[in-house]
């Protein structure tokens, strides 16, 4: 209890708090359990958290991989990590290894020979100094806040490290080919978020292109919140079919005016042309500007989309106020978080049963019924429609798979900010790529700027699945 709480002054009513906690714990977990979660909390030094990072830290290899020599000198590391520091006081770690190791012995954990053996056993550490404090750190960043902010302990996260390594690579890979394509120096930067539908945990969380090493890489791009273009008109839609709308719904794509406080509101499309009559279908899969504007001026106005988003699908970033954004915020003149939309999306493709996302395998919380499921499917069915989209993107375009993807493209103005967010009755994935100096990304677009991530990620985590 004591390592899991923020820091506090050590006195008696600290204390007090502690022991009523620990013995609640006591009663609600058995002891295995509370061993694994004191065991991942432990610091081990150099920023190492948990036996698990300590053995990837200091000898590159799992836990279970670890030799009775190599355990017992990681066991000996939490009682003073400062002072018994590998890299800096070797001799006395291994010291401390050494009495770890003779009262194992006494103990009968060992055998003699094995606790002569192990007494001899050189020690190699990496080389390079620990590795694990590279892993997801703003995955692990959102863990420590939620803990904080009162959330549960729990000794293990959702993360699948094998696919947080592939998202991370593929981030690097379609960022220099971005920067080759419009003449920038690696400062392009892009946020990933995967959700598995059926729990709603977070398998994969990248906040940057690299957290050390590039401008601004501490920035969190899933957690700031951003303009997401036109990735809310999705919603928009959403709730204009629950109130009877179909998918065959004419609406004018001509040009139009709204009053307002500070003058008139006049919408454009991407393109800045007008179709004349168009069907919802058409208008959502190629993300015309002033059909979705007419629609929420339509179902409710701003406050509609607004109360929808903030006390139903849990977006926390925007403004009480939802006049502030106007009809515009089915075109994204709200920021919103990453992983928030992406979790949004889930509720989309769970058909309209919301989950709160999750980043640790804590209990669940009770899912709640948000939308009717009929409206959910035909969205989703709008949204993987190749043929319906391809005036805008064309037919061959990174939103295309050779299995069912419901994909939306988001670019905010000036092209600052490109979104792709998509799922699969399995994944959702959401995409942001952009600067974190809000420099404009030169005639870049959410499916040419984050849809090649997208795409990548969206194929390995259905790299399995018959075309």
């Amino acid at each position: 209890v004591k390592i899991s709480s923020p820091p506090r002054s050590r006195n008696l009513r600290t204390k007090l708090v502690e022991m009523m906690t620990a013995r609640k714990l006591e009663m609600s977990w058995d002891k295995d359990a509370i061993l694994t979660a004191y065991l991942n909390r432990l610091p081990y030094g150099n920023q190492l958290t948990g036996c698990r990072a300590a053995a990837r830290g200091y000898f590159g290899k799992p836990l279970g991989d670890l030799s009775v020599a190599e355990s017992a000198f990681l066991a000996g590391l939490p009682n003073k990590p400062t002072r018994f520091n590998p890299y800096r006081n070797f001799d006395g770690a291994r010291e401390r290894q050494q009495y770890i190791l003779g009262r194992l012995r006494e103990e009968q954990w060992i055998s003699d020979a094995q606790c002569s053996a192990a007494k001899t056993e050189a020690l190699r550490l990496t080389e390079s100094g620990p590795v694990g404090e590279f892993e997801a750190p703003h995955f692990i960043e959102l863990v420590r806040m939620a803990e904080e902010d009162g959330g549960e302990l729990s000794a293990r996260t959702t993360l699948d490290l094998e696919l947080q390594h592939f998202v991370e690579g593929e981030i690097e890979i379609q960022l220099r080919a971005l920067d080759q394509l419009i003449g920038g120096r690696l400062s392009t930067q892009a946020g990933v978020v995967v959700i598995e539908n059926a729990t709603g945990e977070v398998l994969a969380l990248a906040g940057s292109r690299d957290f050390f090493g590039s401008p601004g890489g501490q920035i969190n791009g899933a957690w700031t919140p951003r303009s997401p273009g036109s990735a809310l008109k999705p919603f928009t839609y959403l709730l204009a079919l629950e109130q009877g709308k179909t998918a065959a719904t004419v609406l004018p794509d001509v040009p139009v005016e709204f009053p307002t406080p500070t003058g008139a509101y006049r919408p454009v499309n991407y393109d800045r042309r007008f179709r004349g009559p168009v069907t919802v279908r058409r208008a959502l899969a190629n993300s015309l500007n002033v059909p979705a504007v007419r629609m929420l001026d339509a179902i409710g106005g701003p406050e509609r989309l607004h109360s929808t988003l903030t006390k139903q699908l849990g977006f926390t970033g925007l403004d009480p106020d939802p006049n502030r954004y106007g009809l515009g915020l089915t075109l994204g003149t709200a920021e919103v978080r990453l992983i928030e939309l992406t979790n949004a999306y889930a509720c989309l493709a769970r058909l309209g049963e919301y989950r709160p996302y999750r980043l640790t395998q804590q209990g669940r919380i009770a899912d709640s019924t948000l939308f009717d499921r009929d409206a959910c499917w035909l969205i989703a069915d709008i949204l993987s429609d190749n043929l319906a989209r391809a005036e805008a993107f064309g037919l061959n375009s990174p939103l295309r798979f050779p299995f069912r993807v419901a994909a939306k493209t988001g670019t905010s103005t000036d092209y600052r900010d490109n979104w792709t967010v998509g799922f699969t009755p399995e994944y959702t994935v959401g995409v942001w790529v952009g600067h974190f100096g809000n420099t404009p990304l030169q005639d870049v677009s959410g499916v040419s700027g984050a849809g090649p991530i997208f795409h990548a990620v969206m194929t390995e985590l259905h790299r399995h699945v018959e075309p």
